[in-house]
């Protein structure tokens, strides 16, 4: 997976490399327990984004992050 996201953020285009964004934040929301082992390469995904890509992909960067914060609270809430 962590291959396909690495090919599609170094396209040309914007638009691929938001929308490949787009779905790491949707990972984030339906797989989050399976994101374990790739968070450290997440981590660095997103922080490129955030400060060397255009505002469309670094702003997918941090939602990714906010929908992370996002599901923890609703786990805790869930759980106590």
């Amino acid at each position: 997976m962590a291959k396909i996201f690495d090919e599609a953020l170094q396209s040309g285009s914007v638009s691929i490399r938001e929308t490949a964004m787009q779905c790491l934040v949707e990972i984030g929301r339906q797989e989050y327990n399976m994101l374990g082992s790739y968070i450290e390469r997440i981590c660095q995904i997103t922080r490129h984004a955030a400060r060397a890509d255009s505002s469309e992909v670094g702003s997918q960067g941090i939602e990714f992050w906010t929908t992370i914060a996002e599901v923890e609270i609703a786990r805790l809430e869930k759980h106590g």
